[in-house]
């Protein structure tokens, strides 16, 4: 019987040894930067470790912690349908028969007679799914308009992620990189925000052992044959100039290869002309997609995602700047995002503007109107633009590869906004990165704000000095008119009380004009009761006080209270903190929401990630 020959097409090994590889390969990564987080969460110095920092860094954690949960379950929702209706679709064309249930008569597993056989390997051998998925996002301008956002966003990302993880010293950034690949660009850019959580201050460094310097001994002869101590000697000789040749070509490789100082700067052609191809190589995906070249485009675009990783590693220290100090450094970065929104914005209109014009229903006129003295269309310049603006955002729904895209795009939208308004960004940065405005112009502004900032505050300065003077005449007025009433009382009440008194007296003189008969009194137990002209008898009894005196000295202390009360000033510690400082951060992530809403996740990024550079 002859051997039967290993069809490798259709062996289902390959692809699912592909899949089990990826897999293994999330996983892992995920793990490594899950321990990096941990390990860096677990080294902050005590000047993170107060009570305020910790409760606001443990609710940022959550928020982008359920981001990265959100975005891995969208984007592997969204895989596994593109992967199923791709292996579907292939299989109608080819007329391969599907299974219909997981187990028994047609279904994917079970006896040899009742299964229906998965031809997995024929199928990702024809269709090549990860650039089929790419063609997919492509071939169409308003399913390009999601997908190009998506590579201009990781564009400003790579750039943003190779900064800041040289600056905090954050590891293994090349593993972030391989996750937005393999998952997606929200998850990975999520996880790289976590990283930066816990990483206020630059992680530890690992001392590495200094290894002392290897001495080599010289091979001596004891031969009394002065040839052979002089072969000796020569090959000692050459072997030390050997070595000294060799150290000397490993020093120049490393000081060549060697980490730069942390305020290092690469000069900016070293960043512009990558980016300039790899702009060129955006622009051209629209018209290659479907065709030969369009891989090779996709490759040049991850290659530059890869590159701004690697620069500080793969050039000399001479081909860069080194600055007095690190907010001087990162401030030199600006120019770069300038440049990354400027050439984002480009494109992104461009893409804008293709997808609405091939979007845009044709205008049609009535059947018979011809006859019609006046020709009227029946769909406006508005109803056309509307519907084509819902073509191109309703195209999320057109294809699961392309909602992959297109909830990626969303979701990184999202976190860009949350993470401008946690890190209560500059909003003059922000725009300045953004290519929006100038340095100049920002120093203008901040000095007319300024100048309206004193202006208001004069004014309300005065009108609180104003009002307060108001009140305190009135308060004078009415504690006049007060005081006046109750002297008038006082006087009406004081010659009451003399009126009675003279009258008691009149009473008591006639009495005591009749003979008031004299007995003896028995003398009883206990003290004495006391007589009328006793001094304890006439001392006053603080009990029986006038109520109408009290009554004056209440209305007097309510008339003193509220003067104080008009005296109060809040203190300024009431200013300093509080509602202003959310004002600032909603701020910046209503700014945020802004650029990405003219200029799409290029532009967005390119400010928010400028400003947090530069703002170092």
């Amino acid at each position: 019987m002859a051997p039967i020959e290993f069809d490798h097409p259709n062996s289902n090994l390959q692809p699912l040894t592909i899949l089990a590889t990826q897999i293994s390969a999330i996983v892992g990564l995920t793990a490594i930067i899950g321990r990096s987080i941990y390990r860096g969460d677990a080294s902050l110095p005590p000047s993170q470790a107060t009570r305020h920092r910790e409760s606001r860094r443990r609710k940022h954690v959550q928020i982008f912690g359920a981001l990265v949960v959100l975005s891995f379950l969208v984007a592997f929702y969204f895989q596994a349908n593109y992967l199923t209706l791709s292996y579907r679709v292939w299989a109608y064309e080819r007329g391969e028969q599907l299974p219909t249930a997981f187990w028994g008569k047609n279904g994917m597993f079970g006896s040899d007679e009742e299964t229906v056989g998965l031809q997995l390997g024929r199928w990702a051998h024809e269709t090549f799914p990860m650039f089929e998925l790419w063609d997919i996002v492509f071939e169409k301008s308003r399913r390009a308009w999601w997908s190009q956002q998506l590579l201009l966003g990781a564009t400003a990302w790579s750039v943003f992620m190779s900064i800041e993880g040289r600056r905090r010293n954050i590891p293994y950034l090349w593993a972030y990189s391989l996750l937005s690949h393999l998952v997606g660009q929200s998850f990975a850019q999520n996880l790289f925000y976590l990283s930066i959580l816990v990483a206020p201050v630059a992680f530890q460094q690992r001392k590495e052992g200094s290894h002392p310097p290897q001495t080599h001994k010289r091979i001596s002869s004891n031969s009394s044959n002065a040839l052979g101590r002089g072969l000796k000697k020569a090959e000692n000789v050459a072997e030390d100039a050997g070595r000294s040749a060799l150290k000397t070509i490993r020093k120049r490789f490393s000081d060549f290869f060697a980490s730069k100082p942390a305020s290092w700067v690469p000069h900016p052609a070293l960043y512009l002309l990558p980016l300039t191809v790899n702009y060129i190589a955006i622009f051209l995906t629209s018209f290659a997609a479907n065709t030969a070249s369009f891989a090779t485009i996709l490759t040049i675009h991850d290659a530059v995602l890869f590159y701004p990783l690697v620069l500080d590693r793969i050039v000399s220290e001479k081909w860069g700047t080194t600055y007095s100090s690190s907010h001087d450094a990162h401030r030199a970065y600006t120019k770069i995002f300038k440049f990354i929104s400027v050439a984002s914005f480009i494109l992104y209109g461009k893409a804008t503007l293709v997808a609405l014009l091939d979007n845009t229903p044709d205008s049609h006129r009535h059947r018979h109107s011809m006859f019609f003295t006046h020709m009227e269309e029946h769909r406006s310049k508005l109803e056309q633009g509307s519907t084509a603006i819902g073509k191109v955002l309703g195209a999320i729904n057109d294809h699961p590869a392309v909602g992959r895209a297109g909830w990626d795009v969303i979701l990184c939208s999202v976190s860009l906004v949350i993470w401008a308004a946690v890190r209560g960004l500059d909003v003059g940065g922000m725009l300045e990165s953004s290519a929006i405005m100038s340095k100049a112009s920002k120093e203008a502004i901040e000095k007319k704000a300024g100048q309206v900032v004193d202006n208001v505050k004069e004014n309300a300065n005065h009108v609180r000095d104003e009002v307060k003077g108001k009140a305190t005449n009135a308060v004078d007025s009415v504690k006049s008119t007060a005081t006046k009433a109750v002297n008038e009382s006082k006087t009406t009440a004081t010659n009451a009380i003399n009126a009675v008194k003279q009258r008691s007296k009149r009473l008591v003189n006639s009495t005591t004009e009749e003979p008031v008969p004299t007995t003896a009194t028995k003398k009883g137990r206990g003290r004495p009761k006391g007589t009328k002209n006793s001094p304890k008898a006439n001392k006053a009894d603080p009990a029986r006080r006038s109520t109408r005196q009290s009554k004056f000295e209440s209305e007097t202390d309510l008339v003193e209270s509220e003067s104080e009360d008009e005296d109060f000033e809040p203190s300024d510690l009431l200013d300093a903190e509080g509602e202003e400082e959310m004002d600032e951060d909603t701020e910046a992530g209503a700014l945020a929401w802004g650029l990405l809403a003219v200029g799409g996740l290029g532009v967005g990024s390119a400010g928010v990630f400028g400003a947090e550079v530069a703002g170092v």
